[in-house]
């Protein structure tokens, strides 16, 4: 799920991050996350949701689908609502924008990969404005190598805000 270290099922060891990517023929929805025990060099894969390729309120934040209007706000669909995808992504509604933007960096060096960008389209959702998160966001499409289409859509977006000068 790449929210958390995976924990090798084979010796109990804590893998490593051994890399990621997009899978194939998923429309760039879909990204997998390597891990190797280090111990006994078994290897696992996390299938994650790219998440909202902009994250624009009433989108949720672990798929990208559209939420419901009503009190609960569920995905329609993954079916998780804003409060579980808040749980999911541990996110804590008082971080500074600094500070949840730390968090995210802090995430992606051991391979939490899904649990990084989560963070971040919280970020963008609450404030668009948030150049930092769009430059993190665009490395990260950029490494899982998103699709042309996709990158643009994001450009697009993320282009109304940031100065395309400022890009990596």
């Amino acid at each position: 799920m790449s929210v958390d270290v995976r924990v090798c099922d084979g010796c109990n060891e804590a893998m490593v991050f051994d890399g990621m990517g997009l899978v194939p023929k998923r429309n760039d929805r879909l990204f997998g996350v390597a891990w190797k025990c280090p111990k006994c060099s078994k290897k696992a894969l996390d299938m994650c949701p790219i998440g909202p390729i902009v994250p624009a309120p009433g989108l949720c934040l672990n798929c990208g689908g559209i939420l419901t209007v009503d009190s609960a706000a569920t995905c329609l669909a993954c079916g998780m609502s804003r409060a579980q995808t808040l749980e999911f992504f541990r996110i804590d509604q008082n971080w500074s924008t600094e500070a949840a933007i730390e968090v995210a960096r802090q995430a992606f060096a051991p391979g939490l990969c899904r649990l990084g960008l989560g963070i971040l389209n919280y970020v963008l959702q609450k404030d668009p404005s948030i150049e930092e998160a769009w430059v993190i966001k665009y490395q990260v499409y950029q490494m899982l190598k998103m699709d042309t289409s996709a990158l643009q859509e994001f450009e697009t977006a993320a282009g109304r805000i940031v100065e395309r000068g400022n890009w990596a």
